[in-house]
């Protein structure tokens, strides 16, 4: 579900982007935590000390992705995504406000900031589960380049996952838990590619002019 709006989201803007002439694209993006290690860094203190959740490294994240340029030095994008590792499982939904920094050749890096919102849920070998709503807060650094239809990404970016509600599921009994702690920030690397128009709106409506001559 989360993945089609972004698709209808990324389709809309391309849609609104070719008729104001704003550069646009939509592509994957692949993503994953290298700290911590063991996601999360802590669990909720309901918890308790009996519950046997062995977290190791590998997880990975794939989304769908749009963008939506304001003008050549701003833009807007969304994601939706899934993913996880062992004994974690994640689904989200985001909006992405960046700024470019600087630009050289078709390269240019940018910083952004963004939210949105999502589910994490961790299973131990018992078979217990805990499932944690969240608000997402993010903030990237990266860099882009561009040709006039395809575009290539690779950031840096830092993320926490605000609790909503921990809801914990022991393997004979559920309990709805709210507000009782947990630590669930995380750093992590993701490549997106873009398939769509970034020719500045300068030099189209420079060619327009051309044609109609």
């Amino acid at each position: 579900m989360l993945t089609g709006l972004t698709l209808l989201l990324a389709t809309s803007g391309a849609a609104h982007a070719a008729d104001a002439a704003y550069m646009w694209g939509v592509g994957p993006s692949v993503s994953t935590v290298f700290y911590p290690t063991r996601f999360p860094g802590s669990f909720p203190n309901a918890m308790g000390e009996d519950w046997d959740f062995d977290f190791r490294p590998g997880d990975i994240e794939v989304a769908a992705r749009g963008l939506f340029y304001l003008d050549t030095e701003s833009r807007l994008s969304a994601r939706a995504g899934l993913g996880g590792g062992p004994g974690w499982y994640t689904r989200w939904f985001d909006v992405d406000f960046d700024r470019m920094l600087s630009s050289s050749s078709g390269f240019h890096t940018y910083l952004g900031v963004g939210g949105g919102l999502g589910k994490d849920r961790y299973t131990d070998g018992d078979n217990d589960q805990l499932e944690v709503s969240f608000f997402l807060v993010r903030a990237q650094f990266g860099g882009i380049y561009r040709n006039k239809t395809q575009a290539y990404e690779l950031g840096l970016f830092t993320a926490y996952h605000v609790p909503l509600e921990h809801m914990i599921d022991p393997a004979d009994s559920q309990e709805t838990v709210k507000g009782l702690g947990g630590r669930y920030g995380q750093v992590g690397l993701e490549a997106s590619v873009y398939f769509g128009d970034f020719v500045p709106p300068s030099k189209k409506k420079s060619k327009g002019k051309k044609k109609s001559k």
